[in-house]
């Protein structure tokens, strides 16, 4: 029942434009040589993605697996993991891992080793962020020094194929995306040269928090500058949107009676 002028909102619903989802994703491919879409964003726009791109997948869940039908196509993140769930995620065909701490690290390598199976691996890589928000903290991952011992050894490994780097500018300060100076002042050069991926996560939302304008362009010209410094290397850059190719494709519509 309505009182007075007050208002209410009927048949509201979500609308999912898989042209909007397309337009996002070839945007940002234009700046990476390989888009990871972030699953836990939104799962329905994984499956756009899967049938009308080359995109790859980013999850964290097994649970999630069942939303993307090449598994081949998954980057799965360890997440204090055991046997029982490698044997799942290796019955089901995945082979890209994302590791963060050298527990974890030692289980795979074992099972790997046990197993005789061949894997593409990215150890993810702490960053320093200074913001107005956040204050000063580091995010979850490897210390660099961790990272630039445990390269040449995993290089080495006949279990490892593709071998590299992730991390994660979760700030949404412009003034912190100098990726380019931040992984050369983190990574030496040798340890660079032996490596085949960088994965710089995601962290792009539409239209940053802390600003009117759209900084966009700004932060695109950061990735490239990245991405064409990597490619002197011969190493291929990842980048892992989620709410930038989900958000402008998925719309409220209601109406106010």
């Amino acid at each position: 029942m309505q009182r007075g002028n007050s208002k209410m909102l009927t048949n509201a619903k979500f609308i999912l434009s898989k042209s909007g989802v397309i337009e996002q994703y070839n945007k940002i491919k234009q700046v990476s040589d390989i888009v990871s879409y972030s699953v836990k964003t939104n799962p329905i726009v994984a499956r756009v993605l899967e049938e009308n791109t080359d995109s790859f997948f980013t999850m964290h869940f097994i649970l999630s697996l069942e939303h993307v039908k090449d598994k081949k196509k998954i980057w799965f993140f360890a997440q204090a993991w055991k046997n029982k769930e490698l044997d799942v995620l290796f019955e089901k065909g995945v082979e890209n891992f994302v590791v963060d701490n050298e527990n974890d690290l030692k289980i795979l390598l074992d099972y790997l080793k046990k197993n005789n199976k061949k894997i593409n691996l990215l150890l993810r890589m702490r960053l320093k962020e200074n913001t107005i928000r956040t204050g000063k903290h580091y995010v979850y991952g490897l210390y660099s020094h961790q990272v630039n011992e445990l390269i040449p050894k995993l290089r080495k490994n006949n279990n490892i194929k593709k071998l590299g780097i992730h991390f994660h500018r979760k700030t949404q300060n412009i003034s912190e995306w100098s990726l380019k100076y931040e992984l050369s002042e983190s990574i030496p050069e040798e340890i660079i040269k032996q490596i085949d991926l960088v994965n710089i996560g995601g962290g792009m939302p539409v239209k940053y928090k802390n600003y009117t304008e759209d900084l966009s362009p700004q932060i695109f010209n950061k990735i490239k500058e990245l991405k064409d410094w990597l490619h002197e290397y011969n190493i291929k850059m990842i980048v892992e949107p989620g709410r930038f190719i989900a958000g402008p494709g998925i719309k409220l519509e209601a109406e106010i009676v």
